[in-house]
């Protein structure tokens, strides 16, 4: 079963510049934690804010910067130096402010984004991820603090190193589709494991949880694993996860199966895939 979702920026004045958050925290990398995690951004003059804490004993300064990335098939995330067909940045459309933040031990700040369409963009999904890199270098903390900051940036002197963010801008009508095509149980000498492989189709990033069920007939359903925050960024076809189950001892009799559902993360938690598969036999 594939659920199909439209997206459209000009389609009610409540959607008309808002901005869609996800509420977790980043954890602590590289000393710093951010919330929200994700950030999709409705139409020009879209806002949002982020609000970082230090988390180190000493203060501490970091450079902001938009970077590109690419997702791999099974979640692993590269850096972008050359552009594939229907890849599609937001570093072009969003203003950040500040670019350097220095910040003491324990203390929140606040970070904040503008969507700001150039004439003529097209309709689309645009997707940059905002990098806080800590400032090691002796002297550079100076240099980049007397930058004007605020315009997309990038990240110099190789693979930069700290905490990333999506930052995601959708410009008119954006769909898409996503589907389970497979689910396929292996054993290894931890335990049991579930591959799931999704499959999106159309303009528009998927994002949600994924959670697998034991079921059988008379028994009662049991959540045997699952995986929160699960992306497929636009334009991958498919992502492949591999899931830990927690299987019981003692099965329930008849036909055990498994039922893997993928809902939209947020309160609604909409429907977006579904599959079964037969448990095989230990």
């Amino acid at each position: 079963m594939a659920v199909a979702f439209l997206l459209r920026s000009l389609a009610s004045a409540a959607l008309l510049g808002a901005a869609s958050l996800a509420h977790a925290e980043l954890p602590a990398a590289g000393g710093l934690v951010v919330s929200p995690t994700r950030v999709v951004l409705v139409g020009d003059g879209a806002g949002a804010k982020l609000v970082v804490r230090n988390t180190r004993a000493s203060t501490t300064t970091y450079r902001l910067s938009f970077v590109r990335m690419r997702m791999g098939e099974r979640g692993a995330m590269s850096f972008v130096t050359e552009a594939w067909t229907g890849e599609l940045f937001a570093d072009g459309l969003v203003r950040f402010s500040p670019a350097v933040l220095k910040l003491a031990p324990g203390l929140d700040h606040a970070v904040r984004l503008k969507v700001r369409l150039p004439h003529g963009v097209g309709p689309g999904e645009y997707r940059s991820h905002l990098l806080f890199r800590p400032v090691e270098a002796p002297g550079e903390a100076d240099a980049v603090a007397r930058e004007e900051g605020g315009a997309a940036g990038d990240a110099r002197a190789g693979p930069p190193v700290g905490v990333t963010v999506p930052v995601i801008v959708r410009v008119g009508d954006v769909s898409a589709e996503v589907r389970i095509a497979s689910l396929t149980v292996r054993g290894t000498a931890e335990g049991s494991r579930l591959e799931v492989v999704l499959e999106r189709s159309g303009s528009a990033s998927i994002y949600g949880d994924l959670a697998v069920r034991l079921e059988s007939d008379g028994a009662r359903t049991e959540l045997v694993g699952g995986l929160a925050g699960l992306a497929v960024y636009a334009p991958n076809e498919r992502r492949v996860v591999e899931i830990p189950l927690r299987l019981p001892e003692a099965m329930p009799a008849g036909e055990p199966r498994l039922r893997v559902e993928y809902r939209s993360a947020g309160e609604d938690g909409a429907l977006l895939a579904v599959r079964e598969a037969a448990l095989p036999p230990r």
